[in-house]
């Protein structure tokens, strides 16, 4: 671990970029899970376990680091970091419960229907282009995508609130999978919101740390950090 402080911090943010990669090669694979590719689990739960290692690292040195004379600057700074690399582990664990799922539907010959399959692809769509935003830009949170994550967050509200109606009516059909779909569809909702709340934790790394202005660590869930305006009530 590098003696300049600057220098440790950079080496931890550059592994949460590895971890952020890793979580979107497990959300690609399990969308290849729901289309019935299960030989992809094994390869998920390697990634996952990748994953456990690189957020255990993480903290360890995050603690290491905390225990040398630092600024406050960097003591928040390191917070901040570790809440990310929690952030993305947690997400990740909602990715792989959710191939978990879809392998479960396969081993019971539950088959989605073509218009649940084209469902989960239009969720994944947002999703997806921001966690490639997240981890093309990190630690840094550009304006113009910050503005293109939170139009993402606002399409993958419409998608999923369309959904949630699919189900209800195939919930009042008694479809053989309406429940375990409406498990895929809450699980879109938390990697959803966990990838938000990623977003603002980035806008806070913007803030510097002072001992007369210490950023908040956790937002309030109607406030949009990007530009102050309120988000949307019910916003993902």
């Amino acid at each position: 671990m590098p003696d300049d402080i600057s220098e440790a911090a950079e080496l931890v943010e550059k592994e949460i970029v590895h971890m952020l990669y890793t979580a979107k090669d497990i959300f690609l694979s399990t969308l290849q899970v729901a289309g019935g590719n299960v030989d992809q689990c094994s390869r998920i739960v390697q990634s996952r376990d990748y994953v456990d290692y690189l957020h255990t690292q993480i903290i360890s040195t995050i603690v290491s680091l905390s225990d040398r004379e630092i600024s406050v600057e960097y003591a928040g700074r390191l917070a901040i970091l570790a809440r990310v690399a929690d952030l993305v582990s947690v997400m990740v664990k909602q990715m792989v419960s959710m191939a978990k799922k879809f392998e479960t539907m396969k081993e019971k010959k539950i088959e989605l229907s073509p218009e649940s399959f084209a469902g989960i692809q239009e969720m994944a769509v947002p999703c997806t282009e921001n966690l490639v935003h997240l981890l093309t830009t990190f630690p840094e949170m550009p304006e113009e995508i910050d503005r293109k994550m939170r139009a993402n967050d606002e399409r993958l509200r419409l998608i999923l609130n369309w959904n949630y109606k699919l189900y209800l009516i195939r919930l009042a059909a008694k479809s053989s999978y309406s429940a375990m779909f409406s498990e895929i569809i809450f699980s879109f909702e938390r990697i959803g919101s966990m990838i938000r709340e990623l977003r603002k934790t980035c806008i806070s790394m913007a803030q510097p740390a002072s001992a007369l202005n210490v950023p908040d660590l956790i937002k309030p869930p109607h406030l949009d950090e990007g530009t102050g305006d309120e988000e949307q009530s019910g916003a993902v």
